[in-house]
Parts: structure tokens; C-alpha cells; sequence
């Protein structure tokens, strides 16, 4: 009999875990839908998207529309008497929402999922708490009029086109917890100004900053820097596969411990247009080694160099390129 009623009690709870429940909450003026995470840990992320095939095509229908203007995801959402805290934003959860102006986003917040606002062509800010840890592929791609991102500590990696095509984008400030910046992070930020590459950092990813066209400085401050080569990329840890034994067979004698492959990280104007600022102690090391070898323009400095001094470098490139 005993079984029976531990089968049972097992039944039941695997069926609560397994159930997810949304509800609607209204904050502000503007109504949210959340999806319980953990019930018992009063935990909640803004609804995900929906995916459907249409015609061969996948759809997807953001999980939650006719959000407008400045948006406040409130810390802690109710339901039935019961309070929960908002630690997620889903995957696709605001995604092509025209109307989106600014994010603030809740304090406990630890993850923005898949393509979260991608498409939110309008929205212009996002204040991002510390807790902040994960952030989804596509996150922001093609939120063209956003103008600068601040990343706590704590967050490890930029995924891959996190950023894409926010043209509008001038600053970013990356933590130095960061130590993986996936391909085309940055792609075509036409308006970034300036990147500082943290000195942890382990990986970049192909054309992670490639069409960034009016980048001016690029710092990096790393005393041993990374070495990225413009084949394709490879699993160093698995040098029994005979595609991989024949990538690294061209690195004879490199240590690739100190190697993150990739293809092209930078392009050609940047090389020739943004100065990289290198400490003293890795200069040499920086103008042997790819990319960083390839800027025209290294200059030694363990300071940040104010926009002032920035000015006057970029006039005396431009007579020097007359």
C-alpha cells in the first residue's frame, strides 16, 4: 500500500513541475505575460514565443504584444495571493515590437533569452541590473536606435549576434568578467565609437566587430593577447579528429593555449582608421600577432587616453593620408 501512495505522490509532483502556468499581470499601465519557472521557489520569466510552421516556414508570435512605449518590469509580479519574482525574460518573449521605446528591466533578473527584443526597432534604451548572467543569441539584433549598453560583472559571454545590426549603437561598456565574444556580436554597429576587449577574454568569434565603421579606438590591455587566425574554427580538445589534426597541423610549434580561432574579427577600416591601445609590456607581442598586428596604427599606453588626445591623433592621420 505504502508504494502505491509513494507512486502517486511522485505522479503528482512530476505533473506540477511539468505544467507551466502563465498568467497576466499589470504594471504601469502595461500588461505582461509571466510564465512560473519554479513554484516553489516563486520564480517567473516573461512569456516565450510561440513557434508554428506556416508554408515550410517557421513563425513565431512573441509572447507578449501591445506593449508600448517605456516599459517597467516590475521586480515582483502577484497571482492568486501569491507573490513571484521576475528572474527571466523568455526567448522571443518582445521580439519586432515596433512601439518599445525603453526597457528597465526587473532586479533579479539573471537571464535575457534567444531574440528577447530582437527586431524592436525603436527602442532606444535598456538599464540592465547586476544580476544579470546570460544573455540569448540575438538579443537586441536590428534594435537599430539603441544607443548604449552598459553589461554587469558577471556575465561571461556575448552570444552570437547579440548586438547585430544595432546601428544606432555608440557604446558598450563589456565587463571584465567577459571572456567569449561570439560571432557577429558587434556586426555592423555602424555607430560604435569605441570597444575595450577585456584582458581575460578567451574567444572571438568571426566578424564579431566587422562592419563597425566608425570605430576610433579599440583598447585592448591584455599583457599576453589572444592570437585569432582567419581559418575556420576548431575544437583544439579534439585532436584525434583527422579535420582538426590537419587545421592545427599549421600551427606547428604555436602554443595553442594561447590561441582562439576563428575568421576575421575586424575589417580592413577599422585596421586602417582605429588606433589599438596596447600596454607597454604587450606592444611587441600585439604587432606579431593576429589580428592586432594588422592596425596601422598601436599605441603603447597603460592609460586611457582622453577624446582630446583622440582628436589630435585622428588630424594627423588624415595629413598623413593626404
Amino acid at each position: 500500500m505504502k508504494k502505491y501512495i509513494i507512486i502517486i505522490i511522485l505522479t503528482a509532483l512530476l505533473v506540477t513541475t511539468a505544467t507551466a502556468r502563465d498568467f497576466a499581470y499589470t504594471y504601469q499601465g502595461q500588461t505582461i505575460n509571466y510564465t512560473v519557472i519554479d513554484e516553489s521557489a516563486k520564480t517567473v520569466r516573461t512569456t516565450e514565443g510561440e513557434e508554428t510552421w506556416l508554408l515550410g516556414y517557421t513563425a513565431i508570435t512573441p509572447g507578449n504584444i501591445n506593449i508600448k512605449g517605456d516599459l517597467v518590469i516590475p521586480d515582483c509580479v502577484n497571482d492568486g495571493g501569491k507573490t513571484y519574482t521576475v528572474v527571466e525574460i523568455g526567448d522571443y518573449s518582445f521580439r519586432n515590437n515596433l512601439y518599445l521605446k525603453s526597457v528597465t528591466l526587473p532586479a533579479e533578473i539573471t537571464t535575457i533569452g534567444e531574440s528577447a527584443f530582437s527586431g524592436c526597432s525603436n527602442l532606444q534604451s535598456v538599464t540592465v541590473p547586476k544580476s544579470l548572467r546570460t544573455i540569448g543569441e540575438e538579443a537586441f539584433f536590428g534594435c537599430k536606435k539603441l544607443q548604449s549598453v552598459t553589461l554587469p560583472e558577471g556575465v561571461t559571454t556575448i552570444a552570437e549576434s547579440t548586438f547585430s545590426c544595432c546601428e544606432g549603437l555608440q557604446s558598450v561598456t563589456i565587463p571584465s568578467s567577459v571572456t567569449s565574444i561570439r560571432g557577429n556580436a558587434f556586426y555592423n554597429c555602424k555607430s560604435l565609437l569605441s570597444i575595450t576587449i577585456p584582458e581575460n577574454i578567451e574567444y572571438i568569434g568571426g566578424e564579431a566587430f566587422v562592419n563597425c565603421e566608425s570605430l576610433k579606438k579599440v583598447t585592448y590591455y591584455a599583457l599576453d593577447p589572444i592570437t585569432i587566425q582567419g581559418i575556420r574554427q576548431v575544437n583544439v580538445s579534439n585532436i584525434s579528429d583527422p579535420a582538426v589534426a590537419n587545421d592545427l597541423a599549421a600551427f606547428f610549434g604555436v602554443d595553442l593555449t594561447k590561441m582562439s580561432v576563428g575568421s576575421k574579427v575586424f575589417d580592413q577600416s577599422t585596421f586602417d582608421n582605429a588606433p589599438l591601445y596596447v600596454k607597454a609590456a604587450a606592444l611587441r607581442k600585439c604587432m606579431e600577432r593576429e589580428p592586432w598586428k594588422n592596425f596601422k596604427t598601436i599605441i603603447a599606453s597603460d592609460n586611457d587616453v582622453p577624446e582630446s588626445r583622440l582628436q589630435e591623433l585622428d588630424k594627423v592621420r588624415g595629413l598623413m593620408n593626404r
